[in-house]
C-alpha cells in the first residue's frame, strides 16, 4: 500500500516524495488526508502502477459488497510494522469508496487487519496498536466498524525468523498483550490464526 499511496499523494500534488518522510510525517500527513472527504485524484485519472491496481482491487471489493455486504469483511495488511502501515490502506480504501467521511459521520464497509508475522512484529504488536488506537482517523474507522478489530497472527514467517518454541512463546505473549490493550480502549475483538 506504501508505494499506491506515494504515487496517489504524488499525482495530487499533496506530497511529492512520501516514501522519503520518517514515520511520525507520514502519521500526521495520513490522519489530514483521511480527515478530508475529497479525493486525491479524479475518478478515472488514477496514476499507474501500484495505485491502480490496489484501486481496482478495492474497488471491485466495493462493488461485490453492494451485491452481498457480507462476501468480504476484513482488507489484511501483511507484515504491518508502523502505524502508517495500517493508515495506508485506510485512504486506498476511502479512495475506493469503501471507507467514507462526511460531515453526517464515518462509515466503513470492510474491517482493517494488523498480520503480525515476525518474533520482533509480534513482540512490538501491543505497542503499535496501542498507538494505532490513538489515532482520531482510526478511531473513527473502529467506531464505524462497531468498536470491532480483528488481528492476525501470523506462524509461518515468525517459525522460520525464531524457530518453533520462540515462535510460539512469542505468539503466547502476543495474544495476551494485545488482547489487553484492546480491553484497555473498550474494543470487541478476534485474533485470527494464520
Amino acid at each position: 500500500f506504501e508505494e499506491a499511496v506515494a504515487a496517489l499523494l504524488s499525482a495530487a500534488g499533496v506530497e511529492a516524495d512520501y516514501a522519503a518522510l520518517d514515520e511520525s510525517a507520514r502519521i500526521a500527513l495520513l490522519e489530514r488526508e483521511l480527515r478530508s472527504p475529497r479525493p486525491l485524484v479524479p475518478h478515472g485519472s488514477v496514476p499507474e502502477g501500484a495505485a491502480r491496481e490496489a484501486l481496482e482491487t478495492l474497488s471491485l471489493v466495493r462493488t461485490a459488497m453492494a451485491r452481498d455486504a457480507q462476501c468480504v469483511g476484513s482488507l489484511i495488511v501483511s507484515m504491518t510494522h508502523a502505524v502508517s502501515d495500517m493508515l495506508e490502506p485506510l485512504l486506498i480504501a476511502r479512495e475506493a469508496g469503501l471507507f467514507r467521511v462526511s460531515p453526517q459521520g464515518t462509515s466503513s464497509m470492510i474491517d482493517v487487519v494488523p498480520l503480525f508475522e515476525t518474533i520482533d512484529d509480534l513482540e512490538s504488536a501491543d505497542g503499535l496498536m496501542r498507538s494505532l488506537f490513538a489515532s482520531d482517523a482510526y478511531r473513527r474507522q473502529l467506531d464505524a466498524r462497531g468498536g470491532f478489530q480483528e488481528i492476525m497472527l501470523g506462524y509461518s514467517d515468525s517459525n522460520k525468523d525464531g524457530g518453533y518454541w520462540m515462535a510460539n512463546w512469542a505468539l503466547h505473549r502476543a495474544q495476551h498483550a494485545l488482547g489487553a490493550v484492546c480491553r484497555e480502549h473498550g474494543l470487541d475483538f478476534r485474533l485470527f490464526h494464520g
